[in-house]
């Protein structure tokens, strides 16, 4: 799978108030925050085309492949949450859209935030789930130790 895989994500740093952060438990979330970083990884259509391959001929193979491309994608997350606080300071944990009432409709405004669909190729359906399936858009707050 590794030479299917084109692992990917853009990032961004802006003021609380510059992003739409619709829902009570993302804002609960990043209270005391004045500043979140926004970000969005990818491991590439090739992904998604080899899982729908697996599931033609061996079905279990294919439930596999997409577990272990799920935990690639969080991995990658955990790799660029920590990169970002290597730059930063102390982070929030990440939260995504769909966790709590933070919208999936969400997507949209993160990744055109993110120019997401030029910069890394990720899209998301008009329901807000993203396209390639194997992607995560996330928020995580710079915590303020003043």
């Amino acid at each position: 799978m590794s030479e299917k895989v084109t692992p990917r994500y853009v990032t961004a740093q802006c003021e609380i108030g510059a992003v739409f952060l619709q829902g009570a438990d993302i804002n609960a979330h990043l209270k005391g925050c004045k500043q979140v970083l926004v970000f969005a990884v990818t491991l590439g259509l090739q992904v998604d085309e080899l899982i729908r391959s697996a599931e033609v001929s061996d079905m279990a193979g294919a439930v596999i492949l997409d577990r272990f491309a799920s935990d690639f994608a969080e991995q990658l997350c955990d790799q660029v949450q920590a990169e970002l606080a290597a730059k930063h300071g102390e982070l929030t944990t990440r939260f995504s859209p769909g966790y709590g009432d933070f919208p999936l409709a969400a997507q949209h405004d993160i990744l055109k935030l993110l120019n997401a669909g030029k910069a890394i190729g990720l899209f998301a359906t008009d329901s807000g789930v993203l396209i390639p399936g194997k992607s995560v858009t996330a928020v995580v707050g710079i915590i303020n130790n003043e």
